[in-house]
Parts: C-alpha cells; sequence; structure tokens
C-alpha cells in the first residue's frame, strides 16, 4: 500500500507540504504506507530543495507515469494526495475517483466539496499543519472506513464527473431553459 502524488513536481502543486507532514508521520510510525511521487520535475530547485529537506524514507520518485501504469498506479494506492495551492479543476482527483482511490486534498482544489460532501475523502487546509492532518486522519480510519471512502469515491465519480452523466445534466439544463 502507498500514498499517491501524481502531479507536476512544482510550488504550485504543495508538494513540499506532503513530504514534509509525510517525514513527520514516518517518524512517528514507520508503518505507514510508502510515498510514490510521480510527474515531471518542472521546478529542479524546488524538487532538489524538497529531496534535501526532508527524510526520504519510504519515500519513492518514480518520474511521469503513463497510459496503463498511470491507472494501475491509481487503482493500486490507498489514496491519492495533492495538497496543491490552487487548482482549477484537478483532473487527476478525477482520474482518481474513477477508478475507486479516495483523495486527501487540499480546499485549493476546486473540486474539494464534492469530494468532502460526497465522502470520497478529505479535505484540509493548504498548509503543513493541513496536510499533516490529512495523513493523520486518513491513518486513523479503520479499513471499513476506507473501503467506504473508496465506494463513495467512484459514486462520486459518477454523479459529477462522468461525462455521459455530465451531458445528461446539460442537455437538461438547456431543455429547462428553452422550455
Amino acid at each position: 500500500p502507498y500514498f499517491l502524488f501524481m502531479s507536476r513536481i512544482q510550488e504550485k502543486k504543495g508538494l513540499d507540504l506532503l513530504v514534509g507532514a509525510y517525514a513527520g508521520l514516518r517518524a512517528e510510525n514507520p508503518s505507514i504506507p510508502e510515498l510514490v511521487i510521480a510527474g515531471p520535475i518542472q521546478q529542479q530547485d524546488y524538487a532538489d530543495q524538497i529531496q534535501a529537506n526532508y527524510d526520504q524514507s519510504g519515500i519513492h520518485w518514480i518520474g511521469t507515469l503513463g497510459g496503463n501504469d498511470k491507472w494501475i498506479a491509481l487503482a493500486a494506492s490507498e489514496a491519492m494526495v495533492l495538497s496543491s495551492h490552487q487548482e482549477n479543476f484537478g483532473i487527476i482527483v478525477a482520474e482518481a475517483l474513477a477508478v475507486g482511490t479516495p483523495t486527501l486534498i487540499s480546499n485549493k482544489v476546486n473540486i474539494w466539496y464534492e469530494i468532502q460532501s460526497g465522502g470520497a475523502g478529505l479535505v484540509q487546509d493548504d498548509t503543513l499543519t493541513g496536510t499533516e492532518a490529512l495523513l493523520k486522519t486518513w491513518n486513523a480510519l479503520t479499513e471499513d472506513q476506507r473501503s467506504a471512502m473508496s465506494r463513495a469515491a467512484l459514486e462520486v465519480f459518477k454523479t459529477h464527473f462522468d461525462i455521459c452523466e455530465s451531458t445528461k445534466r446539460l442537455v437538461d439544463t438547456i431543455q429547462t431553459h428553452i422550455n
């Protein structure tokens, strides 16, 4: 089992918050899931700073994943974590939901409300304290609670982000305004 960060490696994505929170939690509890970091490095100095400033025990930087590898990584992870400082939508969050993977995100990911209200993951501030709370709360959940969140993740995807359902809602809205 592992936590998955899958996004561009740049300051906006808040990876420093995640690695800092993870390193602190792992120091307290070495049995927590590993952290897999997947994505292209767009700010090398930022990535170097993260690697230099935090203990890298249990952390695996694997580079960019695409195609089936991306979907396998998403589906196999315990949770997808994105402590971003700003996301207009957060496509990777929706993709995680599509395979039933709960998401641990900041409230700066603009689909946070759907995640939180649907029980598909956890939401906190885009701060070190908020990111620590995401990981600690997840770690304290029972297997039954995690399984329920996984089922909810798929349901939230189907309800809010599936193209067929979204198209039906759009057509219904247009027809309502035409009539």
